[in-house]
């Protein structure tokens, strides 16, 4: 029978993050704290974890942001104006 800990799961989030896989990245390090405080922190601390969920969960609303805008100006023909000025 497999069973996850705390430790494999933050370790797998942790290589998702370094792999550009932010949104997989958030989904196993906020398992990792789900298991952490199940298991009473005994593999790795609800403490250790929380950093590496909050960059993780920073750099997913980041790149939300960043595409919405992009959208956002792509539609306005903003960015084809732009384009044109500098030519």
């Amino acid at each position: 029978m497999w069973f996850r800990i705390a430790r494999d799961c933050l370790f797998i989030g942790k290589h998702a993050f370094n792999k550009g896989l932010y949104d997989q990245a958030v989904d196993w390090i906020s398992t990792a704290a789900e298991v952490a405080r199940s298991e009473n922190n005994q593999s790795a601390s609800v403490s250790e974890i929380k950093p590496f969920l909050s960059t993780a969960i920073r750099v997913v609303l980041i790149s939300s942001i960043k595409t919405l805008f992009i959208t956002y100006l792509s539609k306005t023909n903003f960015i084809s104006v732009t384009k044109k000025a500098n030519l």
